[in-house]
């Protein structure tokens, strides 16, 4: 059912103007005694890391440049980015450490003179897409970002295609098209999707905000007052490693 091989694809068409940060400061605690000695994008399913699945997906786009964020157990996430290059031939990867947590805004600010590009492809370090070679979803968000109309482009997925979530949704799409005007106002339309963890954002957009801490969702909500913030729908699944339910459920599901 949930195979490996999309993996290691390798897209002919080159992304060279991004560049792109994972996210993996994260305590995890919901997940219980699975973090008690490491952080949560390394936990494995079905024997692979989250974050080194995230690294081959982002690496095999062509994107140069990796940034990854980390705070708690950071010297798990060093030794495993230490031993993982020895092994592939990856982007350069830079590892920033937060000795307070400064939450997934602050992060991606605390981080922004590390990159090149003004755009930035930012992935949760709980988050898991599987797709097929003509869908891969970092192409499905760069293809439909369009820097004049949108601060950020979410990429979203269907409940039905989605393990690990039990909400009712996060947004709901303004219009038909591929890359639609976001709103969180479910009044106005009926179907809500799910936001995967996976966007482009642009990097401007952070100097609104001058603290410190703050989540990203305060630059999502900005974005949508402003009539920027839009989102694309990803064809595939999205596994959600948010606690230790759903972790059990989705290893199970890429053994099959």
């Amino acid at each position: 059912m949930i195979g490996l091989t999309n993996m290691y694809f390798n897209y002919k068409k080159k992304i060279n103007d991004i560049d792109a940060m994972l996210m993996a400061a994260g305590k995890g605690k919901r997940m219980r005694h699975f973090t008690k000695f490491m952080a949560k994008p390394l936990i494995k399913i079905n024997k692979i890391s989250i974050l080194e699945r995230n690294i081959i997906k982002v690496a095999n786009t062509g994107i140069k440049k990796i940034v990854i964020n980390t705070s708690y157990q950071h010297l798990t996430i060093k030794k495993f980015i230490k031993n993982f290059k020895s092994r592939k031939k990856l982007p350069k990867i830079i590892v920033t450490f937060e000795k307070n947590r400064l939450e997934t805004g602050g992060g991606l600010k605390n981080a922004i003179e590390k990159f090149e590009n003004s755009n930035l492809l930012v992935i949760n370090g709980d988050s898991i897409l599987k797709n097929d070679f003509r869908n891969c979803p970092i192409k499905t968000l760069y293809s439909n970002y369009k820097k004049k109309n949108m601060d950020v482009l979410l990429l979203l997925s269907k409940k039905k295609n989605t393990f690990g979530y039990h909400g009712n949704g996060d947004y709901s799409k303004l219009s038909c098209s591929s890359a639609s005007r976001l709103t969180t106002k479910s009044s106005q339309v009926s179907q809500k999707y799910i936001f995967t963890g996976w966007q482009i954002i642009n990097k401007r957009i952070l100097n609104n905000f001058a603290e410190k801490t703050f989540s990203l969702k305060k630059v999502y909500d900005l974005a949508e007052r402003n009539g920027r913030l839009y989102g694309v729908v990803h064809v595939g699944d999205f596994f959600h490693i948010g606690d230790t339910k759903s972790y059990g459920i989705i290893n199970k599901l890429y053994k099959l």
